[in-house]
């Protein structure tokens, strides 16, 4: 019988390719080394195109928090002490005419500055109408809407005078929302509104709500049925705006809604980790990447969660290493101006980044846990009443040539290699002259016994090897309840 392989299956370190799966690339570390990263973001320069990485640390005797800019090239340009600081700052900002301001609601005072250049304190300047009152600037939660600058602080809003020719430092008292409950983030989805989420709910205030004077004009909109418990359970995205619920998340895609389920599989595992999740909106937090979205665990669980918007597939990301106190704890996302991702992990040994390099059938993970990408594929399969209940030999596909290839039904393994053939130059092996004619990778069966007796098998498939491709299909060969005849295992 053949399986094949769908993205309802818990997928470790699988991420589709169009035609089928293929293991994640290989993870390399970064030349900068920082200690206690907590929060990360990536600004492209609207002029350039070149990318500024902002990475904040926080020391962890005296929690003194740090801003660390970097260029694309991870070439250090200055750092800025910004003082102690509660555990895991939320840290926020938002980009207006090539200014950029960052701010926090553990910060005493947002910053401001020009894209790649230095950051100061953002003084109020005042309105070009004296008649109103200036306020200081707010700190908070601060985003990007509209061509303004919104600040949620508490329960209430504030956006920038627009009177103010381009500077955003401006704030009256004009501009200023009541919302109910606490803000716990704040920011611009791709259609346009400004979504909120609160204690007490989702809103949403449309952009024209800032085209009327200089306050903000207009209703608030309660999206019905939604909640989050904390900052960092909602992110804009491509795709649409993303919102964590207890075990799935919510795509918000205009007036549509739809629900990608997180960690479904309950059968039984021996090989790969185990994944327990009870409420991801109090365990994780969620950053936008290329592709979709990533949930990290602050090492609270030694994962972290990869989710492709374009195919709402979900994957788990672990690191090499089968310990469980190496951990793939994501506190903050980076992207090269190519639009790679760049996952922000802090590690034992200080700042580490982990950076898909792209290299199929490449080294292993390097970040201090050298070791081969492990990948898993784990589903219950339904066979049907009429079969016989003995699953003898399953049959994988993957062209990690000469590679580990493994399954288990039960908590019963077999493992295997990928066959080779002579000539095969296998990668990361055989000298660039040692053999005679080259050719591509490709994909080849490897069969496999473990004659489990069952009518409802759980099997995990295991596939080593960075950027391998991996068959859709698991051929499953089923047999007869005979106890007098042994199979042979090949």
């Amino acid at each position: 019988m053949k399986f094949p392989i769908t993205k309802k299956w818990e997928l470790h370190n699988l991420v589709p390719d169009g035609k089928g799966w293929r293991t994640r690339p290989s993870f390399t570390r970064a030349t900068v080394t920082l200690e206690f990263p907590v929060a990360a973001f990536s600004v492209e320069s609207p002029s350039t195109s070149e990318v500024w990485h902002y990475i904040f640390t926080q020391d962890a005797t005296s929690q003194i928090v740090t801003l660390n800019v970097y260029n694309e090239q991870l070439i250090s340009m200055y750092a800025l002490p910004l003082g102690p600081m509660q555990p895991g700052p939320i840290v926020t900002y938002g980009v207006v005419n090539n200014q950029l301001m960052v701010s926090s609601p553990s910060f005493s005072s947002t910053l401001y500055g020009q894209l790649g250049g230095g950051m100061v304190t953002a003084v109020a300047t005042p309105s070009e109408d004296p008649t109103i009152v200036t306020l200081d600037v707010p700190t908070g939660h601060i985003f990007a809407f509209a061509d303004r600058i919104g600040v949620a602080s508490g329960s209430t809003l504030s956006v920038n005078d627009a009177r103010r020719d381009v500077d955003p430092r401006t704030f009256t008292s004009l501009g200023l929302l009541s919302v109910p409950g606490t803000i716990f983030d704040a920011f611009q989805g791709v259609d346009g509104q400004a979504y909120l989420f609160t204690s007490d709910g989702v809103f949403t205030i449309p952009p024209d709500a800032l085209s009327v004077g200089q306050g903000i004009a207009g209703t608030l909109f309660k999206v019905p049925g939604i909640f989050t418990k904390r900052p960092r359970n909602a992110c804009p995205t491509p795709f649409g705006v993303v919102v964590v619920q207890q075990s799935s998340l919510l795509v918000l895609d205009g007036g549509s809604q739809r629900e990608i389920p997180i960690g479904t599989y309950q059968g039984r595992r021996k090989v790969a980790r185990v994944t327990d999740a009870d409420d991801l909106r109090v365990l994780s937090t969620i950053y936008p990447t290329a592709k979709g979205v990533v949930l990290g665990f602050s090492g609270d669980r030694p994962y972290a969660v990869d989710v492709d918007l374009s195919s709402d597939t979900v994957s788990y990301i672990t690191f090499s290493a089968t310990s469980p106190t190496v951990l793939m704890n994501v506190v903050g996302v980076l992207r090269s101006r190519d639009g790679d991702t760049i996952l922000v992990t802090p590690s034992a040994s200080g700042f580490t980044t982990a950076l898909y390099d792209g290299v199929e059938g490449g080294p292993g993970d390097v970040s201090g846990n050298a070791g081969q990408v492990k990948a898993f594929a784990l589903s219950s399969l339904d066979l049907e009443t009429e079969d016989e209940p003995r699953v003898r030999r399953l049959t994988v596909a993957a062209d990690n040539i000469a590679g580990l290839v493994g399954v288990t039904v039960n908590g019963v393994t077999d493992t295997d290699t990928t066959p080779t053939l002579t000539g095969d130059a296998i990668v990361g092996t055989s000298l660039w002259d040692a053999a005679s004619t080259f050719v591509g990778r490709s994909t080849r069966t490897t069969r496999m016994t473990v004659n489990v007796r069952t009518t409802a098998p759980d099997v995990e498939v295991e596939v080593d090897g960075s950027g391998v491709a991996v068959g859709a299909v698991v051929d499953v060969e089923l047999g007869g309840l005979n106890r007098q005849k042994r199979d042979r295992q090949r």
